[in-house]
């Protein structure tokens, strides 16, 4: 498998997702139907690197990093590389993070 595939494949079957959990009863400070967030699921740890690499102009909102990199655009980037095709600004540096691998 080309290492670009194997981006693209990372990427497809990764992505960033949250869910909540009731909280404890026992523990101080609960309240009725309160719930935490909790981590199942995050992006590849080289997507997250190069969407650190790229920070939107809007900067920090709430504490959360903020990017300009869209996943769908980088998904598109891949699949334009596979086809041989010119694949945009990010090109590059994606041709770079496969070649790491």
């Amino acid at each position: 498998m080309h290492p670009v595939e194997i981006l693209l494949s990372q990427l497809e079957s990764h992505q960033l997702q949250v869910v909540l959990v009731p909280l404890n009863p026992q523990r101080r400070g609960y309240n009725d139907g309160g719930c935490k967030r909790v981590l199942a699921n995050q992006n590849p740890k080289w997507y997250r690197q190069f969407c650190a690499r790229h920070p939107s102009s809007r900067g920090v909102r709430r504490g959360k990093f903020d990017t300009c990199i869209k996943r769908l655009n980088t998904l598109r980037a891949l699949q334009q590389i596979i086809a041989g095709k010119p694949a945009g600004k990010y090109e590059a540096e994606l041709r770079r993070i496969a070649s790491t691998l």
